[in-house]
């Protein structure tokens, strides 16, 4: 049977007093939840079936955008081969994921952790998606995590960056590095969401450049970001990051928007 230090014991002290003090609840439908039957993995602020009904089911989601389309015929075949979402899209990554589509609960949490600057919920959703990612065959390959810059004066503006957030959340379930200045936004955008495909991609263009540190050269990547709608964003970040020498690029968003296909 093995040892517990007094570390340790101290340790999940700390964590059941505090349990019974300020009791956690989902962070989207506001059960309480007890972690203490959470089994080993590192607490996640969402009961099961809230995690069941925002997480798509991976066997019915495009490898290249992340999109859920069930009955699509892409079943378990780790080609990538365009979905109907993402299929005349130009798209720079290799693969994307992403936890669901962005409509009803999904959508309901991204508008709550951007309306409200929530970054508790920014961190959560990130776990969530880093444990979506644990379940890709190629998350392996990924060296370092890059969250979508966001411009200066808009984060003194709102003081919440959550793409960076969501990549640390990514970090804390993979243990894997996220570098929050190897890109930089170079000017001021407008918002993506005002804006028709075309004009989003023209609004984004040359609106990012790598940065000073660290060094890039040879690595592979991954893109972190809140939603991904046309790819306008994440293709004028993997540009500045090819332009920096990486290698190979993913992506990984919190939700998926999709607009009417055929």
């Amino acid at each position: 049977m093995p040892m517990v230090t007094s570390g340790e014991l101290f340790s999940r002290l700390r964590r059941r007093v505090s349990s019974l003090l300020f009791p956690p609840h989902c962070a989207a439908c506001g059960i309480q939840l007890d972690f203490d039957r959470a089994g080993p993995e590192k607490p996640l602020h969402f009961c099961p079936l809230c995690v069941q009904r925002l997480a798509a089911d991976l066997a019915d989601c495009c490898r290249v955008c992340g999109a859920h389309c069930p009955r699509s015929g892409i079943g378990t075949n780790d080609t990538c081969k365009p979905c109907r979402y993402c299929r005349g899209m130009r798209f720079p990554v290799e693969a994307c994921a992403a936890v669901g589509n962005y409509g009803d609960q999904l959508q309901r949490l991204v508008v709550q952790m951007k309306g409200q600057r929530n970054e508790v919920l920014a961190l959560q959703l990130g776990q969530l998606l880093g444990r979506r990612l644990r379940a890709s065959t190629w998350i392996a390959e990924v060296e370092a995590l890059i969250p979508v810059p966001v411009h200066w004066s808009k984060q003194l503006q709102k003081g919440f960056h959550g793409a960076a957030v969501i990549a640390e959340g990514i970090r804390r379930e993979l243990e894997i590095p996220w570098l929050p200045r190897a890109v930089n936004s170079t000017r001021r955008t407008a918002k993506q969401g005002m804006l028709e495909t075309a004009e989003r991609y023209r609004n984004v263009a040359g609106a990012f450049a790598p940065g000073t540190m660290p060094e890039l050269e040879g690595k592979c990547l991954l893109i972190v970001d809140d939603v991904l709608t046309s790819g306008a964003t994440i293709t004028a970040v993997a540009q500045a990051l090819r332009n920096a020498g990486a290698r190979k690029l993913y992506a990984a968003v919190v939700a998926r928007g999709i607009r009417s296909a055929v």
